[in-house]
Order: structure tokens, then C-alpha cells, then sequence
């Protein structure tokens, strides 16, 4: 990773983080809080197990451009993909702590019911085609972070006493982000890909190009 951004240059990081093992080292750690600054976007997706079970979904494609188009519109950024904790957060909890974020907290089945489809990062997606009705996610991180931004649920489940059980979450509202002078929104074909063990690391930059870490 460290390696890879130092090589590149890139906008827009993303981590699929569905592995038991930690592959990210102290260097990979340095180098993403390096990349990142309070200024650009983050989004934590605790159910991104569905890219694995479902990932030609419309509504899961649907859900990552969005994605991709609110991190450029806050002029780069990171996209943090995982499970539940501890099994499935040995990259994703690391990364997020580093950059000044509660971690991605306990096992949950709890069903969706809130999944505002106005919200920036829904548009286009039909809620209950994501996967995440039932299966054994994460907690997102919500509300202000110990860096001092907030961070806002956009998918989960709200419970009888009014508490939110996050799924999916991002430091903008459901209205987006608001676009940065450089906010350039990019083509599905700028996405890179390398993967590291089992571990995808998406990062998007304006030309394409595929790494394999191995």
C-alpha cells in the first residue's frame, strides 16, 4: 500500500477488508493518514460482504459509483469496506483508528429499515437489494469522531427505543458532499484495483491502471 501511493497518483482509496489476517503494516498505516485529510471524504460500508455474494447487483453497482462520485466531489478520499468485528476488521479497524475514527464495533443481524433514498449515496439503488437483510455486519461509526468530524448513517436499521444501528455511514449527510474546486467526477474506467492477499484495495485515480500486490 505504502508503496503504492507513493508511486501513484492517486485521489481515492478503497479498502475491501474481508480477511481475518492484517495485511496493512506500520509504512501502510503512515501512508494513508498521509493521503488523507479532514477535508476529503470517508465512507465506512460494514456490508460490503454483498460485493462477494452479489456484486453484479444493480443497486450494489448503483452504490459504489456513488460512492466513487461523492469522494471526488470532496476532492479524493477513502472508502472503508468490511464485516463484522473482530473477524472480519484486522485491516479496516487499524485504518480508521489512525485516521481519528471510532472502529467498526460488534456482530449485528438486525434488519435494514432505514435506507433513505435520498440520500446522496443512494440514488439509483433500490434498498432491498442490498446485501446486509439479516447477515452478521458491523457497526459503523457514527456521530463525532474523536478527529472531530461527524459521521452520518445513510443505511441500517433504526431500533424501537430510536437508537440507529449504522450499516453504512460517511462524515456528509444524506444530502452528499459539497463539491470541491477540483471535483471532477470519474468514469467507471479509472478505478484501479490491487489486491493484497485477500484484502481488495480499490484506488481510483484519472488514468487507468491495475496493480497485483500478489
Amino acid at each position: 500500500m505504502a508503496s503504492a501511493l507513493s508511486s501513484g497518483n492517486y485521489d481515492q482509496v478503497f479498502l475491501w477488508d474481508l480477511t481475518s489476517s492484517s495485511y496493512l503494516n506500520a509504512a501502510d498505516l503512515t501512508a494513508l493518514d498521509s493521503f488523507w485529510n479532514a477535508s476529503m471524504g470517508v465512507v465506512v460500508d460494514t456490508r460490503s460482504y454483498g460485493y462477494y455474494y452479489q456484486g453484479g447487483n444493480p443497486s450494489e453497482v448503483a452504490l459504489l459509483r456513488n460512492v466513487a462520485e461523492a469522494l471526488d466531489l470532496s476532492g479524493g478520499g477513502i472508502w472503508i469496506g468490511s464485516d463484522h468485528n473482530p473477524a472480519w476488521t484486522a485491516n479496516a479497524n487499524p485504518v480508521l483508528s489512525t485516521l481519528g475514527f471510532d472502529q467498526i464495533t460488534g456482530s449485528f443481524s438486525d434488519p435494514v429499515n432505514f435506507g433513505d433514498t435520498s440520500s446522496f449515496l443512494l440514488d439509483g439503488v433500490t434498498p432491498a437489494d442490498l446485501w446486509a437483510a439479516g447477515q452478521s455486519v458491523g457497526q459503523a461509526p457514527i456521530g463525532v469522531q474523536p478527529n472531530g468530524l461527524e459521521m452520518f448513517i445513510h443505511f441500517g436499521h433504526v431500533r424501537n427505543d430510536g437508537s440507529v444501528l449504522p450499516y453504512i455511514s460517511a462524515n456528509f449527510d444524506l444530502e452528499g458532499p459539497t463539491e470541491q474546486p477540483s471535483g471532477n467526477v470519474p468514469e467507471p474506467t479509472t478505478i484501479s484495483l490491487l489486491v493484497l492477499g485477500l484484502t481488495g484495495l480499490l484506488i481510483s485515480k484519472h488514468t487507468e491502471k491495475k496493480l497485483d500486490l500478489g
